[in-house]
């Protein structure tokens, strides 16, 4: 456990691309998706807030209240952001650093985070990301316009770390207009942090359909992953 750091896992979303099946709450070799990356974080985390979906609060303190230590469960809001600032809420001011973590990613690799943290010595926040492993096309409707320089692109993973103060400031920000932002590193970039990249992992993939979930159960059964 690494003293003042929070960690919050959003849990809360509407899992619209799923069919009906909430991704975060399938079975997963045995479990529901959301304790793996639980697990999977928890030893460096002093504090954990868990933001969920309000239809599945109950369900959530009964699985997860006994799962990892210091853990606080709440429902999440209208929007990804809105649920963020209930889990920084949740985690209080005894944390100086606040590390942010998609639920659907349930096979990310202790290690990012721990070198999230590092990166905190000299930067307000770091995302880890790999360069997209296929040729990029920006287009207007159906037509491209261009095919984009993936030398300077990245695909954005979670954990993402930031100084806790600086993550405050920026949700207290009402000057700061962060409806178009999609996750917490946009709202940084938009307050003008100074927020660093690293490498993430190609095993720390999102569940995003029922196909993503196939290929993680899969996964795991081969023991590809453990």
């Amino acid at each position: 456990m690494t003293s003042g750091v929070g960690l919050i896992v959003v849990a809360a979303g509407s899992s619209q691309r799923m069919g009906g099946t909430d991704k975060v709450w399938a079975d997963l070799g045995g479990e529901p998706v959301i304790c793996h990356s639980l697990r999977r974080l928890a030893p460096i985390a002093s504090t954990i807030a868990v933001i969920v979906h309000p239809d599945w609060l109950r369900h959530a303190r009964g699985v997860l209240h006994n799962l990892v230590p210091n853990i606080r469960i709440r429902s999440g809001g209208a929007e990804r952001r809105h649920s963020v600032a209930r889990g920084i809420e949740a985690l209080g001011d005894g944390v100086t650093a606040i590390a942010v973590h998609d639920a659907a990613r349930p096979f990310v690799p202790a290690e990012i985070l721990a070198d999230g943290l590092f990166r905190l010595a000299t930067a307000d926040g770091a995302v880890p990301a790999l360069p997209p492993p296929q040729t990029v096309k920006a287009v207007e409707g159906d037509r491209i316009t261009r095919t984009l320089d993936r030398s300077s692109l990245r695909l954005a993973q979670t954990p993402q770390v930031f100084r806790a103060a600086a993550l405050r400031n920026t949700y207290d920000n009402a000057d700061l207009d962060i409806s178009a932002a999609t996750d917490d590193a946009a709202l940084a970039e938009a307050a003008g942090l100074n927020i660093t990249v690293y490498p993430g992992a190609e095993q720390n993939f999102k569940i995003t359909t029922p196909y993503d979930l196939d290929v993680a159960r899969a996964l795991l059964a081969a023991g590809v992953i453990r």
